[in-house]
């Protein structure tokens, strides 16, 4: 019979230990780079969703007299002269839509303003939108 010492460790065990510390490290570390994707991905979002808020209230602000009459696309306006904005190191398109809403049959009730905010995610080749909507009255 042979003798086994009590003394230390085998080549074997240390080896199934490396490879148990690789495996879990690459799991980790693949975890850690699709985190970063998903969070870049949603500052963009926020910073998308904070433009378009913003661009809603620049219109509210203006007021409804001053709302085209039904314009699928709103271009050409002095506060808002281009269609792109930066959505942190990301460019997308802004598109601002006004919509007569008439529920009587008497006319534009409402108009209804759409926001839509674009961009592609660098590595996607699908685009990512936001869009938000108000309603306006006109004033009595």
């Amino acid at each position: 019979m042979i003798k086994r010492s009590k003394k230390g460790i085998s080549i074997i065990e240390c080896l199934i230990s490396l490879i148990i510390l690789a495996i879990l490290l690459t799991a980790g570390m693949s975890f850690y780079f699709l985190s970063q994707g998903s969070i870049r991905g949603s500052i963009r979002k926020k910073i998308a969703l904070s433009y378009a808020n913003s661009a809603l209230e620049r219109v509210k602000n203006e007021g409804y007299a001053l709302l085209p009459n039904p314009a699928p696309v709103w271009t050409n306006h002095p506060l808002y002269p281009t269609p792109s904005v930066n959505i942190g190191d990301v460019t997308g398109g802004r598109d601002i839509s006004v919509i007569d809403r008439d529920y009587d049959g008497g006319g534009a009730d409402y108009k209804e303003v759409r926001v839509t905010i674009t961009w592609i995610e660098p590595g996607k080749t699908s685009s990512d939108t936001i869009t938000l909507a108000t309603f306006m009255a006109p004033s009595s």
